[in-house]
């Protein structure tokens, strides 16, 4: 079984959201993962206090990341 970490897209046309997700090498992207370990949001947002550059924001678990990368691609 050939695993791989990859972002599967979520949301409406022109407003992605991404889960980042362990899943089958063969799968289709949207398919069901083997596990999810975060999230992705393309879309910049601005700060809340309104100075700064816009930032895009992602969350991991790294509990869950370091579990699957020392398998390696063959899981």
């Amino acid at each position: 079984m050939v695993v791989k970490i990859r972002l599967a897209r979520f949301g409406k046309r022109k407003a992605p959201f991404y889960n980042i997700v362990v899943a089958q090498a063969r799968t289709a992207r949207n398919s069901k993962p083997l596990e999810v370990l975060g999230t992705y949001d393309p879309i910049p947002k601005k700060p809340e206090d309104g100075e700064g550059r816009p930032f895009k924001q992602g969350e991991v678990s790294s509990i869950f990341v370091f579990s699957w990368i020392p398998d390696g691609p063959s899981g």
